[in-house]
């Protein structure tokens, strides 16, 4: 049989790690789309056997004198290429199967926590914000739990979905919502343990700040016992964002990420624009947000910073946005929130009082909002406005206001005859 000729073996090579570089790019980024990753993750996927075999080269030609010709790079690129398609087939073949099913439920042990225990570790949550003790507060999270809660409803033998619930359950562990009340704290603010209550058999603790601004914050903080038997945090629902914090996670990855690769950007774009928000450059993170497409701009999240933006600058279209936002999301639970922050920041008394008694009703009754609706007015002096409240508060929701007007409103305002007047016209009805 004919020898090839040296030239036509040198060509070989050199085509044939052409072919096998493309190959190793195809599979990789197949691996690196089972294996959930996006953006900056994706791109090292892929990009990874392009940078190994010129080092492999490299390596090659710097130690061994034979390596130092044309056709021995490429032979020695080749076969470096070769293994590399052929761990990504092994990768590819492994990523492919599905893996085993997990529980997503809570056993009974770990819902077992009564009243008592229950309003115990409230009352350490409120010390620890209330005091600033972020270690202590760091520690309350259970990124397992939350795992689980993340993969409710959803395939747990689905690569994509248990990679993406592991990452979020990540990022729960380093949450630092709590911290950034704590900061609000610092700044005048109150935070408060409001009321524990039960969805079925869940336990959630109910937690409310009030900045010196007047802004209100809920939380709602889902809480279970761990192996140990101590009482931790295993998801959270932040008011002004929406649903819980696993919901959240599932229908941004619902709703984008799955839709398309270029729809994945907009996490990266998000997460730029928060930290851009927490380092005060607001101006930056309004412009980060703007440059995305208009379709990615209309996403709920998108445009909940795109408003919160919006307000702070001062923007005239942030009232437009809140109403587009109203149509695209009517039952969103955050836009009470959304639209009571925008009456503070214009010192809009009125708008924000009369969104008082939705938002009593998104967080399921919490009477110190009422006594706050009537404060309003008392703070501005608007006092036949706040003894409206007060026979609201009376007639409504059957509150026993002249026993317990002392101890919630200003002796300027009782002493008042505004105050006085509506006192006799109360007993004269009683």
């Amino acid at each position: 049989m004919a020898s090839i000729p040296k030239n036509l073996s040198f060509w070989r090579y050199e085509l044939g790690s052409l072919v096998l570089g493309i190959l190793s790019i195809f599979c990789s980024y197949k691996v690196g789309r089972l294996r959930g990753y996006e953006e900056t993750d994706l791109l090292a996927e892929i990009i990874a056997p392009i940078l190994i075999t010129p080092i492999v080269v490299g390596i090659a030609y710097a130690t061994i004198k034979s390596a130092r010709k044309r056709r021995s790079a490429a032979k020695i690129a080749f076969f470096t290429f070769l293994i590399i398609v052929c761990a990504k087939f092994a990768d590819l073949a492994r990523e492919s199967v599905p893996l085993p099913p997990i529980s997503t439920e809570l056993d009974q042990q770990s819902l077992a926590i009564d009243e008592a225990q229950a309003k115990a570790f409230a009352l350490q949550v409120q010390d620890s914000v209330t005091n600033g003790k972020e270690k202590e507060i760091a520690s309350l999270y259970d990124g397992d739990y939350f795992l689980k809660k993340a993969l409710r409803g959803q395939d747990t033998t689905s690569r994509y979905w248990r990679s993406l619930a592991e990452r979020g359950s990540v990022s729960f562990t380093q949450m630092k919502l709590f911290e950034q009340m704590a900061a609000m704290v610092k700044q005048d603010g109150e935070f408060t343990f409001v009321k524990l209550y039960r969805i079925g058999q869940e336990p959630i603790l109910q937690f409310r700040l009030l900045e010196a601004s007047g802004n209100l914050h809920y939380i709602d903080a889902y809480i279970v016992k761990d192996r140990q038997g101590s009482i931790r945090i295993d998801d959270l629902r932040y008011y002004n964002t929406g649903e819980s914090l696993s919901k959240q996670l599932v229908e941004t990855a619902s709703q984008l990420t799955s839709k398309s690769d270029s729809h994945a950007t907009y996490k990266e774009t998000a997460q730029q624009a928060i930290q851009l928000m927490q380092d005060g450059k607001i101006q930056e993170a309004f412009t980060v947000l703007e440059s995305l497409p208009d379709d990615i701009k209309q996403h709920r999240l998108i445009m909940r910073l795109r408003i919160q933006l919006e307000y702070q600058l001062g923007n005239e279209q942030a009232e437009n946005l809140l109403n587009e936002f109203k149509s695209n999301y009517p039952n969103d639970p955050s836009i009470v929130f959304t639209a009571f922050t925008a009456a503070i920041v214009k010192d809009d008394v009125e708008g924000a009082a009369s969104l008082i008694d939705d938002i009593y009703k998104a967080v399921d009754g919490d009477e110190f909002l009422l006594w706050y609706k009537a404060n309003l007015f008392i703070a501005r002096d608007q006092y036949r406005e706040a003894t409206s409240v007060l026979s609201e508060m009376e007639n409504k929701y059957k509150i026993d206001v002249v026993s317990l007007a002392e101890g919630e409103l200003p002796k300027e305002f009782l002493s008042s005859k505004t105050y006085r007047v509506w006192l006799s016209r109360h007993k004269k009805m009683k």
